[in-house]
């Protein structure tokens, strides 16, 4: 065995001695190796013994962080060979995602390739499921919050709540796809909301920006709601920092998420979170308490792609 080889055994010996609890489609394994030596293994220095073989291998005296480190292994191991399970294209087809416009240029497109053409994907398929025109209140409350009543209540609880406790709390909400989300929260909560996503048919409600570069003032909101959201995510860890950057502290994060799908990540679901552990971890310096986590197996009729679904509520610490 080279020493191509046997680093390459080494770095996925570490891989899977535990669980990896976040896919990128945008990303892979090796790319992330700095993020999953510290998420799953609180590994931060490159003097940790758990590393001793793979600098032995590499044979670079100068490597100081796990970020050089990643650096130099993404030079000599094959990237392709450490990505992340993605979903099958008669899937993807099933799912209706061969029906974006321009598909055929946007199939297997990354962000690291090219981030605008990421985008048109998920506008494109956003409003090929409806997001092109507004929908009544009473369409839009049947999709609203929670996969289950006892979930709906602790949504609806949390945020009446909030607003008793702050009557002037405003509230962001991530990927609404439709004004009536901004229009149902306003009027149910009475709590001042703006939405954010990549296209807008009411600007009035739903401001025109990237979740990863929120065109937010630090501490602005009392409130991040996602629903299905992050799932979209390019780099769910930047999506996730910008919310709590916006977020003022004390403030409440709540995301409402499809989870661990059977058959891995595609150009849509590009996060493939498989746990609310993930996010407890690598947010762990940012939680003052979990408010409610909450993860139950997928309906029925969404087993073929999707294995969870969870409520997940924190509040912020900075």
């Amino acid at each position: 065995m080279n020493n191509i080889d046997q680093l390459k055994q080494e770095v996925k010996q570490i891989l899977n001695e535990k669980p990896i609890l976040m896919d990128s489609f945008d990303s892979s394994y090796l790319n992330d190796f700095h993020h999953i030596l510290k998420e799953n293994f609180e590994i931060t220095n490159v003097k940790n013994p758990k590393l001793k073989n793979i600098l032995n291998l590499l044979g670079i005296s100068n490597i100081k962080t796990t970020l050089e480190l990643r650096d130099s292994l993404l030079k000599v191991l094959d990237e392709k060979e450490f990505f992340p399970k993605r979903m099958s294209q008669e899937l993807r087809n099933r799912l209706k995602h061969d029906r974006v416009p321009n598909y055929s240029n946007l199939s297997n497109v990354t962000s690291q390739e090219n981030k605008e053409k990421t985008k048109e994907f998920l506008i494109g398929y956003s409003q090929l499921q409806g997001g092109g025109k507004d929908i009544s209140l009473n369409d839009f409350e049947k999709n609203w919050g929670g996969r289950t009543p006892k979930m709906r209540h602790k949504l609806n609880s949390t945020l009446i709540e909030a607003k008793e406790n702050n009557p002037n709390i405003k509230m962001l909400t991530l990927g609404p796809r439709w004004p009536a989300e901004i229009t149902y929260i306003r009027e149910k909560f009475g709590i001042d909301t703006m939405g954010l996503d990549l296209f807008s048919i009411d600007e009035s409600k739903i401001v025109i920006g990237d979740m990863h570069e929120m065109p937010f003032e630090d501490n602005s909101y009392d409130i991040v709601y996602e629903k299905n959201t992050y799932n979209k995510s390019y780099d769910f860890r930047k999506a996730l920092d910008e919310s709590v950057r916006v977020l003022k502290p004390g403030g409440l994060l709540i995301y409402d998420e499809c989870m661990d799908y059977v058959e891995g990540c595609s150009e849509n679901a590009r996060t493939n979170l498989k746990s609310h552990k993930w996010t407890e971890i690598y947010l762990k310096d940012n939680i003052q308490e979990i408010v409610y986590n909450k993860e139950i197996p997928a309906f029925e009729k969404d087993k073929h792609w999707l294995g969870k679904v969870g409520l997940f509520i924190i509040k912020i610490k900075k």
